[in-house]
């Protein structure tokens, strides 16, 4: 994010002095806050499927599981994945990569997903910055690189046959 939109940047409090939002100054270039909002975008994204299986892969291999089925264990990495495609990347990775050290076994969605809010809460902070310089700066109308969780990629049903048919490509490449 460019400093000038850094420095800028104020905290709205809340009566109990929790930040509950934030503003932004005058001072700041147009230019320096269209490369923000690019920046915090790109920072919001959810990760496509194929980087969520890496994950994913990479996080079985280095925790214990019960003893399931192919077929339980299908069901299980598609529910994984429709729910971990909706989130941002960077707090799914974090909370993927931290999770082995916490735990041996593989968690539950509950426990994941307590984990990915814990580590999302940076995110919450980037929507709230992005919100403040789109209301102050474009009045809304910056739109057209709003966060979104859509995803162009192969469908989920073919990358789950992937993964279960060659989990070992998965590990290579989230070792990379």
């Amino acid at each position: 994010m460019p400093q000038s939109v850094a420095r800028c940047l104020r905290e709205t409090l809340s009566s109990d002095f929790d930040v509950i939002g934030y503003e932004v100054g005058p001072g700041v270039s147009e230019s320096d806050l269209r490369a923000a909002l690019v920046v915090l975008n790109e920072e919001c994204k959810p990760a496509p499927p194929e980087k969520i299986g890496m994950w994913l892969a990479k996080l079985y291999a280095l925790t214990k599981q019960r003893a399931e089925d192919q077929v339980t264990l299908d069901l299980a990495t598609e529910a994984f994945m429709a729910r971990l495609e909706k989130l941002p990347a960077a707090a799914v990775e974090a909370a993927m990569e931290a999770w082995p050290d916490k735990s041996k076994w593989f968690p539950s969605w509950q426990e994941l997903k307590a984990e990915i809010e814990t580590t999302d809460r940076a995110t919450k902070v980037r929507k709230a910055i992005y919100d403040a310089i789109d209301r102050k700066h474009f009045k809304g109308r910056a739109t057209e690189q709003k966060p979104t969780s859509e995803i162009n990629a192969i469908p989920k049903s073919d990358f789950i046959r992937m993964l279960n048919e060659n989990p070992s490509q998965f590990l290579k490449k989230a070792e990379n």
